[in-house]
């Protein structure tokens, strides 16, 4: 039978926005977030909608707005039952693609859900700011580890009493990556194969049917196929862009090599000028003092001719003015 993986968008957010299968996402958020995490209640921001998706596919309404709002967003209100009472909005973001900016965007998307709920309360504007989770699954490696999962709080939990009220937190699951966890591993292989294993919960198995082939719509056919066609575009655009990238920073450091063969060459020659004046120098030096002792010689009334022979030098150049040293 047919699969798609529901790293796809619409697959995505049809399984985990879907409205009478809040228990798939709430066990998402218990998976990511806990131990010690147990969701009560679950309300889903801008829910999945079939008919959305027909309106897209058959009235032509393909505009970057309307999809990213039918096909991208999932935002979860949510009540948690442990710890108790404890209200707090979750985002959860799926990038398939190999995108440097995704981490920026992760966190650009945190705070938007923090602000937004800033002055619900009129007499009490901070006082209506709650806790914001962000949950993010990657279809490539995003951090430069082998580990697959990671959650963080900011600030962390010794930054100051009562920190959890509005901290926010920061779910990873990179699944290019083996995963430690069996929960978060079952998770893993639904994402990128659309199947579950035998002893997988049975949410999980919920999870899959949502997504299964046999359980789609003509129209929601018709949409993921147009998706699968724009993410491989966009894979081997992206490609392309890294080849690019790769073959300009390689011409980069041959270029910054080629300078430093060209320095050190130039230096090489420098300092074999300068050696080679140097003993020019010191030779010129070395025959002056010869001469100069040979005309000593002379006015001692030694022979000249037994003088230039013992000292290996012309007798011409006795009576030679010494040389100007630059």
């Amino acid at each position: 039978m047919k699969r798609y993986a529901p790293t796809n968008d619409l697959l995505f957010k049809k399984m985990l926005a879907t409205p009478g299968h809040e228990s798939v996402p709430a066990n998402l958020i218990n998976d990511f977030f806990g131990p010690g995490i147990k969701v009560r209640d679950l309300e889903v921001i801008d829910p999945y909608s079939v008919e959305a998706v027909t309106r897209a596919v058959t009235e032509g309404e393909l505009d970057e707005t309307t999809l990213v709002k039918t096909l991208r967003d999932i935002t979860y209100g949510v009540e948690l039952e442990i710890p108790t009472g404890e209200s707090v909005t979750v985002t959860v973001e799926m990038q398939a693609i190999a995108n440097d900016r995704f981490l920026p965007r992760a966190l650009y998307y945190l705070a938007s859900a923090y602000i937004k709920r800033y002055g619900r309360n009129a007499a009490d504007a901070y006082g209506s700011l709650r806790p914001v989770w962000g949950l993010n699954i990657v279809g490539s490696s995003l951090f430069d580890d082998d580990k697959a999962f990671r959650l963080e709080q900011f600030p962390s939990a010794d930054f100051a009493p009562g920190v959890s009220d509005w901290a926010w937190k920061l779910a990873f699951l990179e699944l290019g990556k083996p995963v430690a966890s069996p929960i978060l591993a079952g998770w893993a292989h639904l994402l990128t194969t659309g199947e579950v294993r035998k002893n997988d919960p049975i949410y999980l198995h919920e999870a899959a049917g949502i997504v299964e082939y046999s359980n789609l719509r003509p129209e929601e056919i018709e949409m993921v196929d147009l998706m699968e066609k724009w993410r491989a575009d966009q894979a081997t655009q992206e490609n392309y862009y890294q080849r690019m990238t790769e073959k300009a920073r390689l011409e980069v450091e041959q270029a910054q090599r080629n300078a430093e063969l060209a320095e050190a060459r130039a230096e090489a020659r420098a300092e074999a000028r300068a050696e080679a004046r140097a003993e020019a120098r010191a030779e010129v030096a070395r025959k002056e003092g010869l001469l100069e002792g040979a005309r000593k010689l002379i006015l001692a009334g030694q022979d000249p001719a037994w003088v230039a022979d013992t000292m290996g030098i012309d007798i011409a150049d006795v009576a030679t003015p010494p040389p100007i040293l630059e």
